[in-house]
């Protein structure tokens, strides 16, 4: 009977350190698996951390124009219901207001006006947003698809339109990034203005592609109207990449 009963301890004993090894085990595995998501999310907002650090250093490289008149690339639309069509974007020059009237000018023939009915910056409403600053733009009675990006909001009346201009163009040289970039009437080549880009063509009299630190008049003609003013400065890109720098000397009726 002891015997029987001394198996018995045994068997439970044996049963009792196997499941404290396996349980070991398991809370070992789960460690590891939380130390790797754990590695995973700081991965994922070092990445995020070093994007918003490049788009930084970019904008840090803008110099913004707080006294000139209202203007603003359109980057992005959309709607928010019982409010109406917001407009997002970088202020580039000059002040805007609540209550302040403007024009949406590019891409159509057509110019609206609209009223700037509220704005936030960082989620904050606000008043007033100036040259440097990113904001958003309610603007009452205007249809989600009467803007659209590449557009500019600007003071009325200060911001022409064209699809052909002369420009003077540096390319860059090697060292800063500066490639072989081939022109005529059928190469289709890409051209940001702000954050902004439009599709056009190069032409110039016995050029057949402009080389890194070249630099040259050239025309220019797009396949939309281009918001801009003669001055107005432009890159031309290549593979998603800046290439050269252009600015705007002549517009064409």
């Amino acid at each position: 009977m002891n015997n029987k009963k001394g198996k018995i301890i045994t068997l439970i004993i044996i049963v009792l350190l196997v499941l404290i090894v396996f349980g070991l085990i398991y809370l070992k595995n789960n460690s590891n698996n939380i130390k790797e998501n754990d590695n995973n999310n700081l991965t994922e907002v070092k990445k995020d951390e070093t994007k918003d650090e490049e788009e930084t250093k970019e904008e840090d490289t803008v110099v913004y124009d707080k006294t000139g008149d209202f203007f603003m690339y359109v980057e992005d639309v959309f709607v928010i219901s019982g409010k109406g069509t917001v407009v997002t974007g970088t202020v580039q020059r000059g002040t805007v207001n609540s209550g302040d009237q403007i024009q949406i000018v590019g891409i159509n023939e057509e110019k609206l006006t609209a009223t700037v009915s509220e704005m936030e910056i960082k989620r904050q409403t606000v008043d007033v947003a100036e040259a440097g600053t990113y904001v958003g733009i309610i603007l009452k009675d205007i249809p989600r698809e009467n803007v659209e990006r590449g557009q500019v909001l600007a003071k009325p009346d200060t911001v022409k339109v064209s699809k052909k201009i002369k420009a003077d163009i540096t390319m860059f040289s090697e060292k800063d990034g500066g490639k072989k970039v081939k022109i005529s009437n059928i190469y289709i080549n890409t051209f940001r203005f702000t954050k902004a880009d439009f599709d056009g063509f190069i032409t110039t009299d016995g050029i057949s592609e402009l080389n890194p630190g070249e630099q040259v008049s050239v025309d220019i003609e797009f396949d939309k109207l281009v918001p801009m003013n003669i001055g107005t400065e432009f890159n031309i890109m290549k593979s998603g990449e800046k290439v050269g720098l252009g600015i705007v000397t002549y517009m064409y009726e």
